[in-house]
């Protein structure tokens, strides 16, 4: 996946307008300032395939609008895509008033709209707050993390199985590489 619409690099409208990216991804501003966008959103070739509009961190429609005003205005997208076509706004942080305030912004029929409610609790996440002992950059604190005798080829320990994938997993990596060296 591309940028949308790179500024000064490969202007990809016409290979969005044909069908050859499945997700697009843009800010508020690019979505409302930005008329080469916009363009690609009216044409006929593009809005046929759209199957639908996901506003992610949804909540910012609400809480942001006053210092980035264009998420307040993301509601325009109704009159740019084909009727019928869903808007989904996601947020783990909306209150039930933010979400009908965004429900209003985004012209999201209230007799048409599924409301999905998810807990954000994970039991298998857990805070730990230890007081330091040592000096923050002597990683000491950190030691319990490390299982004893774990050496640079070793695979990464339990609490850091869920980071590791691609190059997050070149970072832990390299973070434990460093931690092992100061324990």
């Amino acid at each position: 996946m591309r940028g949308v619409i790179n500024e000064g690099k490969h202007d990809e409208r016409a290979e969005i307008s044909s069908g050859n990216y499945r997700v697009i991804i843009a800010h508020p501003e690019r979505v409302r300032n930005d008329s080469r966008f916009v363009s690609v959103l009216r044409k006929s070739e593009f809005s046929t395939r759209l199957t639908g509009i996901i506003i992610d961190e949804a909540h910012c429609v609400d809480e942001w609008s006053e210092f980035r005003p264009d998420y307040a205005h993301l509601g325009e997208l109704r009159w740019l895509i084909p009727p019928g076509i869903p808007i989904m706004a996601a947020s783990a942080t909306m209150t039930p008033a933010m979400q009908s305030r965004v429900q209003k912004v985004l012209h999201i029929d209230p007799q048409k709209r599924e409301r999905i409610w998810l807990s954000n609790d994970r039991v298998n996440i857990q805070y730990n707050v230890r007081r330091m002992k040592f000096p923050a950059n002597s990683y000491l604190d950190l030691a319990f993390l490390v299982p004893f005798g774990l050496a640079p080829s070793s695979p990464p320990p339990e609490p850091f199985s869920g980071l590791c994938t691609g190059s997050l997993e070149v970072k832990a990596r390299a973070w434990l590489d460093k931690l092992s060296k100061f324990i």
